[in-house]
C-alpha cells in the first residue's frame, strides 16, 4: 500500500522492473546517484528482475523507457501500476514508443541482412579443375569457395582463374541433405595457353 507523507512516497510492497532486452541493462539516476543493473531478458537466475527505488519511476527517462518497452513492471502495489499505465498509455506516448520500435526493429533488419549465415556461408575445399602439368590431368590445388558461392564460382586456383569463363555449370544427382542437384564445373573450349 502506497501513502504519501511529506511529498514522500512510502511503499510496503517493492517495485519490480523488469529487463526485456537480451543484453544487460543499468539505468541510473544523476540526481540521486541511484543506480539499478539488470542482466539480460531471460536471465536463469532471475537477475532480469530487480527491485527500482521510487525517484525512478518520476524520472523522464525512466519513463520513456518503461514506455518503449525496455522495461516492464514485474509487480507494484495497484497505485503505482495506475500511475505508471497513465503515463505510458497516453497518446503521444504510445506514438513516440511506436516510433523507437520502428526503428529498433529497422536497425535489427538491416544488420540481420549483412549477417552471414555461418551454416550456408562456410568454406568448402575443392580441387580445381584447370589444365595440370600433364596432359589430360587436372591441376588438383585446393581452392576454398564459400558454400553459398560454389553453384556460381568454379573451382579454379589463383593460377587458372582467368579460364572462368569457360566453365559451365552442370547438375548431376539429387543432394539428400540440400534437395538441391548437386553441380559440377566442366571446360568448355579451352583455348591452349
Amino acid at each position: 500500500m502506497a501513502t504519501i507523507i511529506e511529498d514522500k512516497i512510502t511503499i510496503a510492497q517493492p517495485v519490480l522492473i523488469q529487463n526485456t532486452l537480451g543484453g544487460p541493462t543499468v539505468f541510473s539516476n544523476p540526481k540521486s546517484g541511484e543506480q539499478v543493473n539488470w542482466a539480460g531478458a531471460g536471465d536463469p537466475d532471475g537477475l532480469d528482475v530487480q527491485s527500482v527505488p521510487i525517484s525512478f519511476l518520476s524520472d523522464a527517462s525512466f519513463q520513456r523507457n518503461l514506455s518503449n518497452g525496455t522495461f516492464s513492471v514485474y509487480a507494484a502495489p495497484d497505485e503505482i501500476l495506475e500511475a505508471i499505465d497513465a503515463l505510458i498509455s497516453g497518446p503521444h506516448a504510445q506514438r513516440q514508443a511506436q516510433s523507437r520500435r520502428d526503428q529498433a526493429q529497422h536497425s535489427k533488419d538491416a544488420l540481420a541482412a549483412i549477417i552471414v549465415d555461418p551454416t550456408t556461408d562456410d568454406l568448402v575445399a575443392h580441387s580445381c579443375i584447370g589444365p595440370g602439368t600433364r596432359a589430360g590431368a587436372l591441376c588438383g590445388t585446393g581452392v576454398p569457395i564459400r558454400r553459398s558461392e560454389s553453384d556460381t564460382t568454379a573451382p579454379l586456383c589463383a593460377k587458372h582463374k582467368h579460364l572462368a569463363r569457360y566453365c559451365i555449370p552442370v547438375e548431376g544427382d539429387l543432394d539428400n541433405s540440400t534437395g538441391k542437384a548437386k553441380i559440377t564445373w566442366q571446360f568448355v573450349n579451352i583455348p591452349k595457353e
